[in-house]
């Protein structure tokens, strides 16, 4: 009597419990076979567990050194941009801000009235 594969898998899991586990244990004492068959799938599962792990730590330390290879700002670099939009900023503040010509200024310096030319009075 061969147990089936989907047995052997969830006892090799560890999901069998209960009666289920113990009707299994049983028929794994008396079947040799069942007893070899059930070796051969923990070496499978373990080997696959060890290759899953193998590449799980390869794709960590490429990430790692993918993250250890990125440039680091460093203050000086920070500090330089910050001086540049500064020289930058305050000249430009001064040339639109602070031209002296308010909205006031404008008005009289260009209004002019417009001549009553179609009906005088």
């Amino acid at each position: 009597m061969f147990e089936p594969e989907d047995k052997i898998q969830q006892y090799v899991l560890g999901q069998l419990d209960g009666v289920a586990l113990e009707a299994f244990e049983k028929s794994l004492k008396d079947n040799p076979e069942l007893q070899n068959e059930v070796r051969s799938q923990m070496l499978i599962y373990g080997a696959a567990g060890r290759v899953r792990d193998e590449e799980l730590r390869d794709r960590m330390n490429l990430l790692e050194r993918q993250i250890d290879s990125k440039p680091v700002i460093s203050f000086t670099l920070v500090l330089r941009w910050a001086a540049v939009l500064l020289l930058i900023s305050i000249p430009l503040y001064y040339f639109i801000v602070e031209s002296g010509t308010s909205n006031k200024d404008l008005y009289t310096a260009y209004f002019e009235p417009y001549p009553n030319v179609l009906g005088p009075s």
